[in-house]
């Protein structure tokens, strides 16, 4: 699911983007704001989406990345 931040500080629920694999269990925002990251552990794989900065919409950026059992995605600087 995909939501917009309001002013106020409330959620609107903007729409639904499959995860590209099975079983989504961690998603990470890069610090820019412009790519989330889903790790998909039981279908071990990971997935890139481009986040549409103007409507918040994500776009995958192609077909997700082999990876065994991905649980935890974090940036390392």
């Amino acid at each position: 699911m995909s939501y917009r931040i309001g002013d106020d500080g409330k959620l609107t629920l903007i729409g639904f983007e499959p995860s590209l694999g099975k079983g989504p269990q961690n998603l990470l925002i890069t610090p820019d704001g412009r790519w989330l990251l889903c790790a998909n552990m039981p279908g071990n794989s990971l997935a890139v989406f481009q986040i549409d900065a103007a409507t918040g919409k994500l776009k995958a950026t192609g077909e997700p990345t082999a990876t065994p059992m991905p649980s935890c995605i974090r940036l390392v600087p």
